[in-house]
């Protein structure tokens, strides 16, 4: 399952990428966290770990995430183990008054598939969606 979405933050690609990186503060702008507690933090670095609480359709999940892409300015990714593992993705583009965000998610729902997959995928689209927009106001807020 494959869910991509972008915004344009009218501040630099690094505003944007700090405050990516911020991971204590995610749960300001990323609306199903909760809770972040850093694990093995290397300035965020590839390998870098946390755990992140999350809270979603009803349910509360723990993930233990692994920074999986960083290059400053640029892209951060990071992979969460859970029920449904997945693998979250910013690109960051400089534009003549900012940052073009492109934010993608590559999920395996499992056994669920199918339907419900379908019905996952919308919801995690209108998430991101939701989340960019928060980040967005957060980073311009800042500025």
């Amino acid at each position: 399952m494959n869910a991509e979405t972008n915004v344009t933050i009218e501040q630099p690609p690094a505003a944007v990428f700090a405050a990516l990186i911020d991971i204590a503060r995610h749960p300001e702008w990323a609306g199903a966290v909760r809770e972040v507690r850093a694990i093995e933090w290397r300035d965020g670095g590839i390998g870098s770990t946390f755990e992140q609480v999350t809270s979603a359709l009803g349910r509360t999940v723990v993930a233990q995430v692994t920074v999986t892409d960083f290059e400053p300015d640029v892209r951060f990714g990071a992979r969460a183990a859970g029920p449904v593992p997945a693998h979250m993705i910013w690109e960051l583009a400089p534009t003549a008054t900012g940052t073009r965000v492109r934010m993608s998610l590559c999920a395996d729902p499992g056994p669920l598939g199918g339907f419900v997959a379908g019905f996952m995928k919308s919801h995690l689209l209108d998430q991101m969606t939701q989340d960019l927009q928060r980040l967005k106001n957060r980073v311009e807020a800042v500025a």
